[in-house]
């Protein structure tokens, strides 16, 4: 976490989510000084600099503020580091010595200690669980097993997230119960002294191990949990969303079938054009799920193509992209947060990736299979109908599944 003040008056975001930042004096007020992830910062200072170079903030040491008398205890993994280890990331693509010491597990109830014995923790979370859908989804099921660890140690745990991208996320994080409150970025060192533990999840993607360990293990090393110790049962995700988002979800998804078969979702399009289908691999995907007998292909964003029943006016934001995704009998996606979304409400998936192995993201999911489109021109590797085979296969498990656990079982008296 890095701290800075402003040097003249200026804002950013908008209705609930804006954050106005004063001038300070000399010294500056802890509610003056705010508590910004390195990215942030560096965001800031893009948004709002000047032509001739000057910036309208200036960054504090960081190492006299957190040695400040009731500065809160950090749990998880320290994030003292975030700013060099962006830095180097970016200009090299490697991680030092140093950076590779901090993936060193640590033990959250150890880190508690100092803490106890309380009736009362209060932690913030800084950096949400992230600044994507599907990045909050998992973090989401990381920070359950936390909450249920402080919860041994302490009668009254609450946890708040601090997000620069409520915008995008405040739907999605208010509808979990792991949180109890959202703010938006950046807050004061005084609302921050107010906590008696943080988090700091700030720079997620520069950690060394990011891209090496699937991302639940991730998120949960983070938090100082060992993987290891999680139950297989405490690793879905799950997402309890508003009646009235689900009932109106199953109104539109109703209208939108055509016929008694099932509905799939086709969803081509990730935030990283990398991560994309391009038009003419999209189009195949398409023809492959219309050739299967009785299947109807919806689509969440806008389309022309005429065949494909056009739900993108119901999918309004997250939440309502989410409810729409728990109606679907089957979904082809490329890597983004469908198919994390799909495995919160057993949804059959079928996830198709060229940046990253499928193992590392859908380890924990029992209904999602994953396609690997390796080198050169990925998309050329596509094989619709086999894609459209596999999820039909998922389907059929899926259904096997359910049939076979909602049947009695035979008990001998």
């Amino acid at each position: 976490m890095r701290f800075f003040v402003a040097r003249e008056a200026f804002g950013e975001g908008s209705g609930a989510f804006r954050v106005d930042y004063a001038p300070s004096g000399e010294p500056p007020a802890l509610a003056d000084i705010r508590v910004a992830s390195a990215t942030q910062l560096q965001n800031l200072v893009v948004q709002h600099g000047r032509a001739d170079g000057s910036v309208p903030l200036a960054e504090l040491a960081p190492d006299r503020i957190r040695a400040l008398s009731g500065f809160p205890v950090e749990l998880g993994r320290s994030n003292v580091r975030e700013l060099e280890r962006i830095v180097a990331h970016a200009r090299s693509g490697r991680h030092d010595e140093a950076d590779v010491a901090l993936t060193a597990p640590v033990v959250l109830e150890e880190q508690l200690k100092p803490l106890l014995p309380r009736r009362r923790l209060q932690v913030a979370v800084l950096n949400g669980l992230g600044t994507g859908i599907g990045d909050s989804v998992v973090g989401a099921t990381a920070l359950r097993s936390f909450r249920a660890r402080l919860a041994l140690q302490v009668a009254e745990v609450r946890i708040d997230i601090v997000s620069r991208r409520l915008d995008k996320l405040a739907g999605l994080l208010r509808c979990l119960p792991e949180v109890d409150r959202i703010r938006p970025a950046a807050i004061s060192l005084a609302d921050l002294l107010a906590y008696d533990a943080v988090v700091d999840l700030g720079g997620m993607t520069s950690w060394p191990d990011f891209d090496r360990l699937p991302m639940l293990d991730y998120f949960l090393i983070q938090l100082g949990i060992d993987p290891t110790t999680v139950p297989v049962s405490a690793r879905r995700n799950h997402l309890p969303l508003p009646e009235e988002a689900r009932r109106h979800a199953r109104e539109r998804v109703a209208a939108a079938r055509r016929g008694q078969g099932p509905l799939i979702l086709l969803h081509p399009t990730a935030s990283e054009p990398g991560r994309s289908m391009p038009e003419t691999a999209a189009q195949a995907m398409a023809d492959a799920l219309l050739a299967r007998p009785g299947w109807t292909v919806t689509s969440l964003l806008p389309t022309k193509d005429s065949r494909l029943a056009d739900l993108s006016s119901a999918s309004t934001d997250v939440v309502s992209f989410a409810a729409l995704v728990a109606e679907m009998d089957g979904i082809v996606t490329v890597d983004t947060s469908t198919y994390h979304l799909a495995d919160a409400f057993d949804v059959p998936s079928l996830a198709i990736f060229t940046t990253v192995d499928p193992r590392l993201r859908l380890r924990d999911y029992p209904w999602a299979g994953g396609l690997w489109l390796r080198g050169g021109d990925p998309w050329t590797r596509l094989e619709p109908v086999t894609a459209a085979r596999h999820l039909a296969d998922l389907m059929r498990r899926r259904q096997a599944s359910a049939t076979k656990s909602s049947t009695p079982s035979s008990v001998t008296p």
